[in-house]
């Protein structure tokens, strides 16, 4: 049982964590501004026994001001070639609040957010039949 509703909170905390995601990038990209960067390099975080890769992106801002930094909310193909040209919506008061438009974004959005909402519904669905009110699997 304690299963069920670890499944029903991780599928509702990755459906908050990627809508908070889609949000400032929304946003961004409506209230933003817009200009090219580049690709600089990636940082590696490793996070229990995992290898997560960052973009590290350069772009200079309307004022003129140049920001070399990596973005964590970002869904940005860890395939990509430094020194490729990348699209960037930043905060014209605060340009260390961006993001990198990839190419599947919605795609990725999408993906993401539905494997929440089959978390969840997964784990209600089990709860249900663990505690008789379906009887799907006895």
């Amino acid at each position: 049982m304690t299963a069920y509703i670890f499944l029903i909170i991780m599928g509702v905390i990755l459906c908050l964590v990627i809508s908070s995601i889609k949000n400032k990038y929304r946003n961004l990209s409506k209230n933003g501004e817009k200009t090219e960067g580049t690709l600089v390099d990636y940082e590696i975080s490793s996070v229990k026994n995992t290898n997560l890769k960052f973009p590290v992106v350069r772009f200079i801002t309307k004022n003129e001001q140049q920001i070399i930094k990596k973005t964590e909310n970002s869904f940005y193909s860890t395939t990509a070639k430094k020194g490729s040209r990348v699209i960037v919506f930043y905060n014209p008061s605060n340009p260390e609040e961006f993001m990198i438009q990839g190419k599947n974004f919605k795609l990725m959005y999408g993906i993401v957010m539905a494997g929440g909402i089959l978390f969840s519904l997964s784990g209600v669905i089990l709860i249900l039949n663990y505690t008789g009110v379906l009887k799907l699997f006895k």
